[in-house]
């Protein structure tokens, strides 16, 4: 970890963290990073750029990978090449469109950038605190603005490198099994002993008059105690407090009533006190998460203490949670009011800095953007002499020498498939079938699980009318939030937390594992608790609480409906910059298997429309809504239709089956009663999909685009699944992440290969077209085989860095109850990946991309514009969503 505090929002802490893993000293190869990810059975590898810090993360469970991930890292952060060329393409540069001979701005930071900003809730998170840290390091752009990220030059990236990545403003962290001193010896010889230590690398300060908290640094813990619902952020040197609300009525003139609320909320909590059973919920939250493990334990630490660490404050006592949580105890038993005393001193104090932000919509804030960005452009380009557009041109053909270079990738480490157990029986899953009050059960049997029970209730609702999948979505939103005849639904919060760690719900659909495309696949309700021994009836009760006496259609839900609603659809219309390439996806999929419509319905772009309808229904229409979410209640939850899976320490397992029994299973037998399906409130009409084109291009407030190609291809347990995931993991690693994120400029790339479809996907993406050539050229190179054995090595080892990936107690037995995957099936699937050879791989292209192959579907989310004349003329179905607009300010 580096302190990396920027001075402007060009960026530069961001493109330097790319730029640093195009090639280095021991290793010059364009693009270490995602060379190891193929050489690597990392559990995880990243490079992270936050508000004042840049960081390094990688994580791997085998110890020769370790070192290897650890000498290319450091070689890359203490000795990058830092080429220019590597500057224009992770950065920006200028280029001349061939289409029109305009100029253009092109560099994969810039788009990612344009995307992150797209996002209202990033674009008002960042605008907030700009605003609210002014005069300090904070009121700059980390990650770079896209209007300020065009004036980096190289020269200031390369003094920032100098600057900033010095062993003298490095933190070394390291969390496992393995021997520091061996850790230690190795940093000192590669990196420390050729370094002079540097006295000036302390972290950048910038001090202001007041602000928004009290003058105590994110170092000190006892700032855990205000943590809760609203935003507390302890990321910056000033941690900061908010209260925001959404979706209000009247605009400007309704902030100075929210702004007088969240005030008197504050004096009535120093005058009256805080519930107390909502501090028992908190305390006991916390109790749970110090119980429950996680997976890589060792990053969560990491990120844990990192901006602690870039603010010079004590590591050892951050990570001390347990001695924390007594003093707080003993202070809250000694002090009555010790924890309003915080509120006072903390939030309510004369001098805090405080800013009120507003963000409205505005149908054209994104083509406004692009219209000054072109006017800056066209400007540019009178400018320019003839010399100055040819030395461009010369520029860009240079850079594309450089991309289309051959790579020395043989200098870097890598493992082999001889570092891959045959058997990883760490993985298996140790699983006893029974019957709990006739109701089929699976206890998972792990060593230990902290003393914590998980439990999984899944419930078939195949019975449900076609009609009422569309609704699935909001179901399981208002799960738990909606109030019983026992409790207010603002009062459950507080229930469950007191006795749980919260309770989940989703809508899953599962394709059948032999016959994807003619067998229907199995619809359910997912539902998952966890819990301590001493509260496990107690969550059980509340369970079957929440299954039965849900009180849908009370004046007082139907208020909470309507805010969720409301909520769901800013929501799920805000995520769209975020997830797009998995949204484009989705779409794709409608009508290809049996269960890519209700994916859809369940949550694609289908659903984001209906609840954009449902946010501004009528009272008649939100009842009708509230009367279809208790018919989805009254059929599913009955014990005919449930299943059960417990994850549980061998000491507690009689304790939770009894408390199944008893607080759950009959209470829900003697209250469940067969349901006439002809009383449901909608039809057995057919389910209405939407119909997907061959091409289909959905038009979004967005600044960059996310293309999708989607084809047929097998099932789970079909012979060619192997092979053909290999074959994806190749056709992304060798060829598209080249052509589409280095030449094309995207963000990212992907090919995946599901079950009975197979994608090719790019997100943030400005070369639209170029990446749909791109596609069908990844087709051909596969056909053709010009990819070598080192290549399947290569991807066969990505395949088993998620294949081994450890699995948390919380995780074990989980594919082996919702899809039936046993280990015997996982086991033969291993030695089929082993036993696969690269002409296997050959004659998977040919038989599924050559002349026979399947229909190919291509969808994308994209920016809306003048310019949607290209795809109309090019044969898409063109469709705008201008109902999504984008904020401003």
């Amino acid at each position: 970890m580096f302190r990396t505090p920027p001075s402007n929002s060009t960026g530069v802490a961001h493109i330097l963290e790319h730029t640093v893993l195009c090639g280095s000293k021991r290793f010059p190869v364009r693009d270490p990073f995602f060379n190891m990810i193929k050489r690597s059975l990392n559990t995880y590898m990243n490079a992270l750029t936050g508000a004042d810090h840049t960081m390094y993360p990688f994580s791997t469970t085998n110890a020769k990978d370790w070192r290897n991930l650890l000498s290319v890292y450091l070689d890359a952060a203490f000795f990058p090449n830092l080429s220019k060329l590597d500057f224009l393409q992770e950065g920006h540069r200028l280029e001349i469109s061939e289409e029109k001979g305009e100029l253009v701005y092109k560099g994969v930071v810039l788009n990612e950038m344009k995307g992150v900003l797209s996002d209202s809730n990033n674009l008002f998170g960042t605008r907030l605190q700009q605003e609210l840290m002014r005069g300090t390091i904070y009121e700059h752009v980390s990650g770079g603005d896209p209007t300020d990220i065009p004036s980096l030059t190289y020269e200031d990236l390369r003094a920032f490198h100098t600057k900033n990545y010095h062993p003298s403003n490095c933190c070394f962290f390291s969390y496992g099994d393995l021997p520091l001193t061996d850790h230690l010896a190795y940093l000192d010889k590669e990196v420390l002993s050729k370094f002079e230590y540097r006295a000036d690398s302390a972290a950048t300060r910038v001090n202001t008059e007041g602000f928004s908290m009290h003058k105590k640094s994110s170092e000190d813990p006892e700032l855990i105690v205000i943590r809760g619902p609203s935003s507390f952020d302890t990321s910056t040197y000033y941690p900061t407090f908010g209260v925001g609300v959404e979706g209000i009525e009247g605009g400007e003139a309704a902030v100075p009533a929210i702004r007088k609320a969240v005030h008197d909320a504050l004096e009535k909590v120093v005058a009256e006190g805080f519930d107390k059973e909502r501090v028992a919920g908190l305390l006991h939250q916390l109790e749970l998460s110090l119980k429950h493990v996680t997976g890589n334990f060792g990053l969560q630490l990491m990120h844990g203490i990192s901006s602690v660490w870039a603010h010079d404050g004590d590591l050892i006592k951050n990570l001390q949670l347990n001695p924390l949580l007594e003093r707080l105890n003993d202070e809250m038993a000694r002090d009555p009011k010790f924890l309003e005393s915080y509120v006072r001193d903390y939030l309510m104090r004369d001098d805090l800095r405080e800013v009120q932000m507003l963000m409205l919509p505005a149908e054209d804030f994104v083509r406004d953007q692009e219209r000054r960005e072109h006017e800056n452009l066209a400007n540019k380009l009178i400018e320019q002499s003839n010399a100055d557009l040819d030395r461009i041109a010369r520029i860009t053909e240079k850079l594309e020498r450089h991309q289309q270079k051959e790579q020395p990738v043989e200098c870097l480490p890598t493992l082999t498939l001889d570092d891959i157990p045959r058997v990883e029986e760490g993985n298996f899953d140790h699983i006893e079938k029974t019957e709990i009050n006739s109701t089929s059960a699976e206890f998972v049997r792990v060593p230990s699980t902290n003393e914590i029970s998980y439990l999984r209730l899944l419930f078939d609702v195949g019975a449900l009318p076609q009609a009422y999948h569309r609704y699935m979505n909001v179901f399981t939103t208002v799960f738990g939030s909606l109030g019983t005849s026992r409790y207010a639904y603002d009062e459950l919060p507080t229930v469950i937390a007191n006795c749980s760690g919260g309770v989940s719900c989703s809508a899953m659909t599962a394709p059948s594992l032999t016959d994807v495309h003619g067998e229907p696949s199995k619809q359910s309700l997912l539902l998952g608790t966890m819990c301590l021994p001493h509260k496990v009836d107690e969550t059980l009760s509340l369970m079957y609480e929440l299954l039965t006496d849900t009180q849908f259609l009370s004046n007082e839900n139907l208020r909470q409906l309507r805010l969720i609603l409301q909520s769901s659809a800013s929501t799920a219309s805000s995520s769209i910059s975020s997830s797009g390439a998995a949204l484009a996806g989705t779409r794709s999929r409608v009508g290809l298997t049996p269960a890519g419509v209700y994916d859809e319905l369940y949550s694609g772009l289908t659903q984001i429309e209906q609840l954009q309808k449902w946010a501004q229904c009528s009272d008649e229409e939100l009842r009708q809504i509230a009367r279809v979410l208790q018919d989805i209640a009254r059929v599913a939850f009955s014990p005919e239709n449930l299943r059960l899976s417990v994850v549980t320490e061998d000491k507690l397992r009689s304790q939770v089956e009894q408390s199944l029994k008893s607080k759950l299973l009959q209470p829900l037998a003697s209250s469940s009663s067969l349901l006439d399906l002809a009383s449901l409130t909608l039809s057995q009409g057919e389910l209405k999909v939407p119909t997907v084109s061959p091409k289909n291009y959905f038009a979004f407030p967005v600044s960059v685009n996310f293309v999708v190609e989607t084809q047929l291809s097998v099932s789970f347990a079909h012979k060619d699944h192997v092979p053909f995931t290999v074959l994806a993991q190749i056709m992304s690693s060798c060829y598209l992440h080249q052509q589409v994120r280095e030449q094309g400029g995207a963000y990212g790339s992907g090919v995946s290969q599901n079950e009975g479809s197979f994608s090719m996907s790019s997100h943030y993406d400005p070369n639209t077209f170029k990446t749909l050539d791109a596609y069908a050229g990844a087709r051909r190179w596969a056909v053709s085989g010009e990819f070598s054995d080192r290549d399947v090595q290569e991807a066969l080892l990505s395949v088993f860095a998620s294949v081994d990936a450890p699995k948390t107690p919380s995780m074990k037995g989980r594919m082996s109850f919702l899809r039936a995957i046993t280990n015997d099936m996982r086991q033969r699937r291993r030695e089929q990946y082993l036993s696969l050879k690269r002409q296997d791989l050959v004659d998977i292209a040919q038989k599924y991309f050559g002349e026979d192959a399947p229909e190919k579907r291509t969808v994308i989310i994209g920016k809306d514009g003048d310019d949607l004349h290209e795809f109309l003329d090019k044969g898409y179905d063109v469709q705008r969503f201008s109902s999504t607009a984008s904020p401003e300010q």
